[in-house]
């Protein structure tokens, strides 16, 4: 683990650049003014949610 934020994991993906998805998604960022991490989130729980993942693993 990573010295830089003890007690944390990276979670993330890597894109082409010039991915549709990747470039809306730094453009959704800026005009929000909200960071990558608070985004990313956001997306995590509505999949979570979407998928009624906590029940299908035994969390609810």
């Amino acid at each position: 683990m990573s010295g830089q934020r003890p007690g944390k994991y990276h979670l993330g993906a890597y894109f082409d650049p010039a991915d549709p998805t990747a470039e809306a998604f730094r453009v959704l960022a800026a005009r929000t003014r909200r960071s990558h991490q608070d985004l990313l989130a956001e997306a995590i729980a509505e999949l979570v949610a979407k998928y009624d993942a906590d029940k299908q693993f035994g969390r609810a």
